[in-house]
């Protein structure tokens, strides 16, 4: 306003000068449209005769690496004020060779951060006068962070669990410095996540995170069953916090009466969840709806090897034949001992009459 308010108090004075003076009264930049022709949409005032002109934008990072650079054909001023934009043309536009411009090139929108814009009228007559005009521009429309799982008072059966969150803006094109963090402590009783994980000491803290997924160490701290536990992920630049989600907790369910459901049942498709095996053995159940057979399984280590376990039909009637499968239900025990079967993580991949599969992911202790 103090911008405009200056330029209509020179309106008046410029009479006095022989050249012809041209000002950049606004310009700015939408997070959400951001294309050679988007950044050219200035208003102008021309405070004498009709001249020749043409516009350069630069869109840069904070630390002046181009990002774009925009420059128009010639028009006509006209005298007074001119809105440019969609009656002049792009002559030519550059992009980076870096992520943030690659981002904006094929997604038209800044990822969140801070920017500086500078645009440049220039008047092609010898005794004419341009202007520039810069801004700072800080974009948060794209900036949304969330976590995923274990729900917000969720209660979970796995103490090694696999923590899942989510945010908007790729991982490559954050600036120098920026990172993002996943804090897990253990909660007083009555305290709310958000304190605890702003006060607690972390029992977990996973700093430069390059995937939505994180499996809770195996060597880490027990997560001990009835506790409760707060976590949030948080973005960091320059060794402070500029955008975290929300801190959710969980807790540890309790054994069921110290028992644990001996057969489980197979998933079309892999989850956050896994059986785990203290003795080498394997309890599931498997429904066949087609007929029956020798059943087909495959066993995968982390590595993605396939081992060969037995899987034994629990149905004595069927000893003398232990993979065999018969129409309908069916309980296997599938014993890993003996055959490599090492701590960590297995896949379990059976498939039925018409090889459809069903999954089981296996912790052997």
């Amino acid at each position: 306003m103090k911008r405009f308010l200056l330029i209509c108090l020179l309106f008046g004075l410029l009479p006095l000068y022989s050249g012809a003076q041209v000002n950049i009264l606004s310009a700015s930049v939408n997070s959400f449209n951001v294309t050679p022709s988007s950044l050219c949409q200035v208003n102008v005032m021309n405070t004498q005769g009709d001249v020749q002109a043409m516009l350069e934008a630069d869109l840069t990072s904070t630390d002046n690496t181009l990002l774009l650079k925009v420059t128009t054909g010639t028009f006509i001023l006209k005298k007074g004020l001119n809105s440019l934009g969609m009656n002049i043309s792009v002559s030519s536009a550059q992009y980076g060779s870096n992520d943030v411009s690659t981002h904006i090139k094929t997604f038209h929108t800044l990822p969140s951060g801070k920017y500086h814009t500078c645009w440049t009228i220039k008047v092609l007559a010898h005794d004419a006068i341009g202007d520039q005009y810069c801004e700072d521009v800080e974009s948060e429309n794209t900036a949304f962070l969330f976590l995923v799982f274990p729900a917000d008072h969720d209660t979970i059966d796995s103490p090694m669990p696999l923590l899942s969150w989510s945010h908007s803006d790729p991982f490559n094109i954050g600036s120098t410095g920026d990172y993002y963090r996943m804090v897990l402590v253990k909660l007083s009783p009555g305290q709310s996540a958000e304190a605890g994980v702003m006060s607690n000491t972390p029992m977990f803290m996973k700093n430069s995170l390059m995937t939505h997924e994180v499996q809770y160490p195996y060597d880490g701290k027990t997560l001990e069953v009835g506790e409760r536990y707060g976590w949030q992920v948080q973005k960091i630049s320059n060794e402070v916090i500029v955008n975290k989600t929300e801190a959710w907790d969980f807790v540890l369910r309790p054994p069921v009466d110290g028992r644990s459901v001996k057969y489980v049942v197979l998933k079309n498709k892999l989850d956050a969840g896994y059986y785990t095996s203290e003795d080498g053995k394997v309890y599931f159940r498997f429904d066949e709806s087609y007929t029956g057979g020798e059943l087909k399984y495959k066993v995968y280590n982390a590595a993605n090897k396939e081992i060969a376990p037995l899987a034994k039909n629990e149905n004595k009637t069927l000893s003398k034949q232990p993979s065999f499968k018969t129409l309908g239900y069916n309980r296997f025990c599938l014993d890993m001992n003996g055959y490599g079967a090492k701590e960590g993580f297995y896949t379990l991949e059976v498939m039925n009459a018409k090889s459809e599969k069903s999954l089981l992911k296996i912790y052997v202790k």
